[in-house]
């Protein structure tokens, strides 16, 4: 689940806490892509990708929109992390996951106690958003100095 959804759906989260269940948090540390990946997600009502396509469009964002969502999520991963002290759970990050994809996989399956595997399967989606947020960010400075203020 994403932090959104948990916020809107504070349930799980209190039912997943109060079971044995073994939570793996994965976010992502460029924050600011996140947000704008997800910003344009909902734009286009295009999540995932199985196949890399060579996109030359540009979007603008509304900044301010930008600097709330940013805050919000800063906000929920904050009170979910102290939802989590003194549990057990594993704390991932997306850019660790594809860099080190086997060493995180055998992590992850230590933590739920599953055997070691020899072979590793991969996703067939790739990057939504593969270039760098200059290349597809038409208002990027702007959106960055909102954020700086």
């Amino acid at each position: 689940m994403s932090l959104d959804q948990l916020y809107a759906y504070p349930m799980v989260l209190k039912y997943l806490l109060q079971t044995n269940c073994r939570v793996i948090y994965l976010n992502r540390e460029d924050r600011l892509s996140q947000v704008l990946s997800l910003m344009k997600a909902k734009r286009t009502d295009i999540y995932h990708f199985r196949k890399k396509t060579i996109e030359e469009k540009r979007y603008a964002f509304d900044k301010q929109r930008v600097r709330e969502i940013l805050a919000q999520t800063n906000q929920w991963e904050k009170e979910l992390l102290q939802k989590l002290e003194g549990k057990e759970y594993v704390h991932l990050n997306y850019e660790q996951l594809f860099e080190n994809y086997n060493q995180s996989v055998d992590m992850i399956r230590k933590f739920l106690e599953l055997p070691k595997i020899n072979e590793y399967v991969y996703s067939n989606l790739v990057k939504g958003n593969p270039k760098s947020l200059s290349e597809w960010v038409a208002n990027l400075d702007e959106i960055r100095r909102e954020i700086d203020n």
